[in-house]
């Protein structure tokens, strides 16, 4: 994951929010059977947000964001859709 910039104090918030989308990753990657699909997917939207404040805005969101998109995409690999 890169370094987050903001604040000391951002920071500090944001990596909890973030740790939060890293233990959804986890669980689903456990469960899917195209596990680099997924590494793909999460790298994109996850990994490679490193400001703060984007995960202070989004904080409501990125847990049920992340969890549907990779539901979702993993359904779809399963389905062959």
């Amino acid at each position: 994951m890169k370094t987050l910039q903001g604040t000391e104090k951002q920071i500090k918030w944001a990596e909890s929010i973030r740790n939060k989308a890293v233990e959804i990753y986890n669980e689903i990657y456990a469960k899917s059977e195209k596990k680099e699909n997924v590494n793909m997917i999460f790298n994109a939207y996850v990994f490679n947000q490193d400001k703060a404040s984007w995960w202070i805005d989004h904080r409501d969101d990125v847990a049920c964001d992340v969890h549907s998109m990779m539901c979702f995409l993993d359904w779809c690999w399963k389905n062959d859709r």
